[in-house]
């Protein structure tokens, strides 16, 4: 079983991505249904993500330096200890779901009934493993560093880059989540000036894809395109938001 979900070729296991507009599963910017082995996924997941969050861009001497807004290290931890330790015997599947102020990562595989992540933090406890082989087999193409160590690198990764990390056990998987940095972004706007929650959906479409149009964000947030229209007009008239070029130009959200 752990050679098929490991290395199978005949599309064992289901990951679900998506973007959603909102910190609720309402209307989503982009969604994903692929199905592959543990190695491929791995890969698939962590690329989704790098590709889907902010990246700060410094120049440090004569070059160009990228700075993700997510430590990579603790991404990639957090993925393949969710592929190691998930329940493939389960009715759900594996999820990602990136929203304005959040990462969420989910499998199908209940914590340690009776622990919590920061018992194996700060007690130092031994890894309880759920599927030794397929744990053993990560470990040796390095893909996980050592048993039980895999929260607190993580941890440790996110306080070294001032993140903020939450988690949900439930009795049908564990989810782990890195809060996003919004202060200067989207949701600090919102919050300064006075918005009805459509202005504010429709900004928030605006920030993730600038090139949406009026019938687009119509369909998207099941409004008319006279609606649409009001909308965006009373952004612009709050100075949040600026047409760039005409009938094919894009939206510049304004800092």
């Amino acid at each position: 079983n752990a050679a098929y979900y490991l290395f199978s070729k005949n599309d064992p296991i289901v990951l679900k991505m998506a973007i959603f507009a909102t910190d609720e599963k309402l209307t989503f910017l982009d969604i994903n249904r692929v199905s592959g082995n543990i190695i491929n996924l791995i890969d698939i997941a962590n690329d989704y993500i790098k590709k889907n969050i902010r990246w700060k861009a410094d120049i440090i001497g004569m070059k160009r330096v990228e700075t993700p807004e997510v430590p990579l290290k603790a991404l990639r931890e957090i993925i393949c200890n969710s592929f190691a330790h998930a329940r493939y015997n389960s009715s759900t599947e594996h999820e990602i779901t990136i929203h304005p102020s959040k990462i969420k990562i989910y499998n199908p595989g209940e914590f340690p009934i009776g622990y919590k992540p920061e018992d194996f933090i700060v007690d130092n406890l031994q890894s309880i493993v759920r599927n030794p082989l397929i744990l053993k087999t990560l470990f040796l193409s390095d893909d996980v560093e050592t048993y039980g160590s895999g929260f607190r690198r993580v941890y440790d990764e996110c306080k070294i880059n001032d993140v903020i990390t939450e988690y949900v056990l439930s009795r049908e998987g564990f989810a782990f989540i890195f809060i996003r940095d919004v202060v200067n972004g989207v949701v600090n706007d919102v919050a300064n000036k006075e918005m009805s929650k459509d202005e504010q959906l429709v900004l928030r479409l605006l920030k993730e894809n600038p090139n949406l149009t009026a019938s687009k964000i119509a369909e998207l947030i099941n409004k008319n395109s006279r609606t649409i229209q009001r909308i965006t007009n009373e952004l612009k008239n709050k100075n949040l938001i600026e047409r760039i070029g005409g009938t094919r130009g894009y939206w510049k959200v304004i800092d």
